[in-house]
Parts: C-alpha cells; structure tokens; sequence
C-alpha cells in the first residue's frame, strides 16, 4: 500500500460499549422525536445484537475521526463549518446555503471546514428553495454548545481567534 493510500485509509473507530448522552443546550425536538424510533427495540436484529434505542435527553457525541469530511455539522446539521462551531450560538449565522462539493476550490471552505457563507454561497445553489438551511424552524436549530464548551461561567469566550484556528487545522489532522 502506498503512503497516501494508507493515510487515506478508513481507521477504525471504538465505539463505547454502553454510548453517554450529553445535554449540551440544542433543540430538544431532535431527542424528544426519538420515542417514534422505540418501535425498532421489537426488531429480531435489535433483539438478536441487544440493540436497546431509549429516548435519553441530550445526544450521543460522535467521534471526531474524519470530522473534516463530515460538514454540516451537530445533531441536525444545523451549522455549515468548523468556524461556525466553534462562535458562539447567538453569532451563528442564522441560515445557510447548501449545494454539492463539484469544485473543491468553490463548493468547500477549507479553512473553516465546510459550506462557504456570505458573498462565498455559489450562486447556482441558491437557485432553488431546497437548498437553504433555515436554523429558525423547530427541529432546526443551531443553538446550544455555549456552556462549559466554549463560555466560561461569567459568559466570555473562552478561546481567542488564533485559538479556533488552531484548533480547526487539529480537527483537519484527525
């Protein structure tokens, strides 16, 4: 195998044998909508692999491995890049445009790690509706992920600028 295949190798990934939920503040719709998924504890395959779905308040964080590759982001996908992650939920920006990765040099922001924003937004994606993610509707929201993550207790953000950066060229290496 060559150096640049193994390095773009699939890794495994360990799950936890018993996953935690963490409340991090987001829109409650998404976990209060998992008691329709109960009905899949009755499933021969869930009985068979001991798979038990329970509806918990909070979310199951996901690995970071490959967290480059894997915009938008949260729960819901609700948060276009990296850059928007790590700001602050109340600068979030409140809707974005999405549309496919044809052109790596368009179609992707690589140093904030997703969607491009603004002036960015190639204008061919916005020529339909479908394309616009809109964090006001229910079940939609990008809020959340402020405390104890990115705010300190008197509410000052806790990581400069040159600090996101650098934890987002970090997250590029995973």
């Amino acid at each position: 195998m060559s150096p640049t295949a193994e390095l773009l190798g699939t890794k495994k990934v360990k799950y936890f044998a018993n996953t935690f939920t963490v409340d991090v503040g987001t829109d409650p719709n998404r976990w209060q909508g998992m008691k329709s998924l109960l009905q899949l504890n009755d499933l021969n395959i869930s009985k068979e692999y001991n798979i038990v779905i329970k509806v918990q308040k909070g979310y199951v964080p996901p690995p970071l491995v490959g967290i480059w590759a894997r915009w938008p982001y949260f729960h819901n996908n609700s948060v276009a890049s990296l850059c928007q992650v790590l700001t602050v939920s109340s600068q979030r920006v409140n809707g974005f445009w999405m549309g496919p990765a044809n052109d790596a040099q368009r179609d992707f922001d690589s140093s904030c790690v997703g969607y491009p924003l603004g002036a960015e937004t190639p204008k061919t994606w916005m020529r339909s509706r479908e394309n616009y993610y809109d964090t006001k509707l229910p079940g939609l929201s990008n809020a959340g992920h402020d405390r104890r993550i990115f705010l300190d207790q008197d509410g000052n953000e806790i990581f400069s600028e040159q600090d996101k950066l650098d934890i987002i060229e970090f997250l590029k290496t995973l």
